[in-house]
């Protein structure tokens, strides 16, 4: 009978596990492409989205006391500082938007420095959210 020995199991589900677990960039939500209607991180602007990345977005769900929180870090690969606006919208479980027209917040993204850009919902019913980025427009 020809088995695989204890040993050579092991060793062949780490290395399985090490290969899967391997990022050339950590902290970086791969394949991420702003812009995509699968997306919630939204940039309409090509150039911007290029030089952005995201990690994994921090959800605090709603509760009766506190409302949906939304934490999600930012980042520039450009090899200059990138000034930005951003904005989150809010759903309520039946996808519809709650009604409330966001200020857009501004940022300066410094070279492979992360940001974390963080959005309370004002609706306690909130249970889905998006976030939009553009280049900075207040300039």
């Amino acid at each position: 009978m020809n088995l695989i020995t204890p040993l050579a199991a092991v060793t062949l589900a780490l290395s399985l596990l090490t290969a899967a677990g391997c990022k050339s960039d950590p902290g970086v939500k791969s394949g991420w492409v702003a812009g995509e209607d699968t997306s919630q991180v939204i940039c309409s602007d090509p150039d911007l989205r290029s030089d952005l990345r995201t990690g994994r977005y921090v959800v605090t769900p709603g509760s009766a006391d506190t409302p949906l929180q939304v934490t999600v870090p930012v980042r520039s690969t450009d090899d200059d500082p990138v000034a930005i606006q951003y904005r989150y919208t809010f759903f309520k479980p039946n996808g519809v938007p709650i009604n409330h027209e966001a200020a857009w917040q501004t940022a300066v993204l410094e070279p492979d420095v992360q940001e974390f850009l963080s959005g309370t919902a004002v609706d306690y019913f909130a249970s889905d959210w998006n976030l939009e980025i553009r280049p900075d427009r207040s300039r």
